[in-house]
């Protein structure tokens, strides 16, 4: 209980945006607080007349509720209210479309758009949710224009962020979110555990419900298409309503059990079957329903099921059953975090707390006040066949005692063996405490093993002063990808990079400016080799290797020209060393899917291309003529 009074208090505290506007002014913007709202139902507004198109209403921190499929947001900020590079963040993870259009200083409009079935991989960044990158010039004004398409009904949410402000708030959302699924798995644990050693199908019931509740929040997020279903678009689109039917059942069956409805209440246990039933029904023809009809037959079945489940509740605790009122008050904590969530500027406004963050707050007073209920089910239980037995004894003793004075011996041979019993079973549990704890222990010093494996194994393949691979790497890599390439019969290429005229820098401004210069080089490196599976690592001294697979040649220099130009415009962050200005030279050589050499020859072609490039003037790339030819000399 006292983990679950923490959990609530951290998330009942939101991201701290009003702080960071705060400290850093124009770090972050709702737009839902200064923009405006167009409805477009029919789709047939154009980004050209957007702007001077009649009916855009003021918006004052929310969009109209339930909301339309289509429509339009548009914001005019001064150089007051953003910065030069901002992120547009839009909350809800499951729209159909997003298309932002922007301008500043009265240059150009550029365009963007992404939807919730675009892959993440495949967004500009990588995230559980729509982020748009607003590249702008300077701090003029900044002219902003959303089209958005909604499948289902929507309830998103749309910020301007400093890069920097954002991933710090996010860290939070995350820190929250999985302190809130961790709680859900660890208690269907508990559950499902319980229904292995109790045989008693609330338990089972119970955990599906969190289970399903958990999936529904990792499609809610949007952390479930970033990590578990990345590849199915359909999940994505239905997931939530998928796992809410899932769940909803689940609910009514664990009612159904938990007050024992068949013997007691005939009347309510036909009700809940049948809206179980319906809503396995809804269930199995979710693939013939659209998104927006599956929503609303879901959010219907939800209230059906939440008005019913706290009516049972209420006559139960009337009934003076003890379990129905930690129900009751579970099943209101749960519908107010739904409220607080579906109309947060109504409910939430006089509190310090988020809509995801009441939703999740609810659902844990839910699970705690349900998890009590079941407990005092199983107690109340217990305690009858305690009175049961214990009546049960008193009437055998009423009996022996009816009978011959011979039979006392016999009695008291019998109760010296119950209790002899019950301190051998109270031995067993302190025995069992015992080595659960042993075993606990022995776990935390696994992970701890295990976390210290990991971090020297990383340790052992990075270069301490660049931040990029070691050389031992790089060559263990190569051998890997060059026998992957032989497989696949895919081209392999590989780019040297030796810095020109690096011995006179650290001779002219000393080793520590040479170390930051090198720095410099493994971060450009970091920036521009971001492809999976690329590989980029300091192969000696002041030179470099990048290793790209399934890469041909033009590709390889396209890579290689784009890293000799960063370079090119690196200026070092130290004061005394602003007049530093380096180049490098780079070999380009590639292995065709017929070329049937070594992995070291394409080191070697690379190589002598370096060595051509310093010949011809330095600062430039070089494409070696010939892998076989360039391996001959190097051996």
């Amino acid at each position: 209980m006292r983990v679950l009074l923490c959990l609530a208090v951290m998330l009942l505290v939101q991201p701290e945006n009003a702080l960071a506007n705060e400290n850093h002014p124009g770090s972050h913007v709702d737009l839902l607080d200064v923009g405006e709202y167009l409805p477009d139902p029919d789709g047939l507004v154009t980004p050209q007349a957007a702007f001077s198109a009649r009916g855009w209403q003021r918006l004052t921190g929310r969009l109209p509720y339930p909301g339309h499929q289509r429509f339009w947001l548009r914001a005019a900020l001064d150089g007051h209210d953003h910065r030069p590079d901002m992120l547009l963040v839009v909350g809800d993870a499951r729209l159909e479309a997003v298309t932002a259009y922007w301008a500043s200083d009265g240059g150009e409009f550029r365009h963007l758009g992404i939807g919730d079935l675009t892959p993440v991989s495949a967004r500009p960044v990588p995230h559980r949710k729509l982020i748009f990158p607003l590249r702008t010039e300077g701090r003029g004004e900044l002219l902003l224009l959303v089209e958005i398409r909604a499948g289902s009904l929507a309830i998103p949410s749309m910020e301007l962020w400093d890069p920097q402000a954002f991933w710090i708030s996010d860290a939070r959302e995350l820190l929250q979110l999985g302190l809130f699924l961790g709680l859900l798995l660890t208690v269907a644990a508990y559950s499902l555990f319980s229904l292995a050693l109790l045989r008693e199908s609330s338990h089972l019931y119970y955990g599906l419900f969190l289970l399903a509740g958990a999936l529904a929040m990792l499609a809610w997020t949007g952390l479930g298409y970033q990590f578990l279903w990345p590849e199915s678009a359909w999940l994505q689109q239905r997931g939530v309503e998928l796992f809410l039917l899932a769940g909803l059942v689940s609910a009514c069956l664990f009612v159904i059990r938990l007050f024992d409805l068949s013997s007691r209440t005939p009347g309510q246990f036909v009700l809940l079957h049948a809206l179980a039933a319906l809503t396995l029904l809804t269930l199995l023809i979710t693939p013939l329903l659209a998104p927006r009809e599956l929503t609303i037959a879901t959010l219907l079945l939800a209230l059906l099921t939440a008005v019913s489940t706290l009516l049972v509740g209420v006559l139960h605790w009337r009934a003076g059953v003890v379990a129905a009122r930690h129900f009751t008050i579970a099943n209101a904590f749960a519908l107010a975090g739904i409220l607080a969530m579906l109309f947060p500027h109504r409910l939430l406004q006089p509190l310090p707390l988020n809509p995801d963050g009441a939703l999740m707050l609810g659902a844990v007073g839910g699970i705690a006040l349900w998890s009590l209920a079941l407990i005092h089910r199983m107690t109340g239980e217990r305690e009858s066949r305690r009175q049961a037995e214990r009546e049960a004894l008193e009437a055998e003793r009423l009996m022996r005692d009816a009978r011959e004075r011979a039979l006392a011996h016999e009695r008291e041979a019998r109760e010296a063996q119950q209790h002899a019993l019950r301190l051998k079973s109270e031995a067993n549990r302190n025995l069992e405490r015992q080595v659960k704890a042993r075993t606990r222990e022995l776990e935390e010093v696994l992970k701890e093993l295990s976390s210290a494996n990991a971090q020297l194994e990383t340790a052992s393949i990075t270069d301490g002063l660049t931040g990029v691979y070691n050389r031992r790497h790089f060559d263990q890599t190569l051998v890997r990808e060059w026998h992957r390439a032989q497989r696949q019969q895919s081209p392999l290429s590989v780019v040297m990079l030796d810095l020109d005229h690096f011995k006179p820098i650290n001779d002219e401004y000393g080793h520590q400016v040479g170390d930051l210069c090198l720095q410099e080089i493994g971060r450009t490196l970091k920036q521009t080799v971001t492809r999976a599976g690329d590989v980029a690592a300091r192969y000696g001294g002041e030179e470099f290797a990048v290793i790209l697979p399934n890469t041909p040649a033009r590709g390889a220099l396209t890579i290689a020209e784009e890293i000799r130009r960063r370079i090119a415009g690196i200026v070092p962050a130290d004061p005394s060393a602003a007049s530093v200005r380096m180049t490098a030279s780079l070999g380009v050589a590639t292995a065709e899917p017929d070329f049937q050499g070594r992995p070291e020859d394409l080191v070697y072609a690379a190589d002598a291309a370096v060595y051509r490039a310093k010949t011809l003037g330095r600062n430039r790339v070089v494409m070696a003529d010939s892998v076989d030819h360039a391996s001959a000399e190097g051996r």
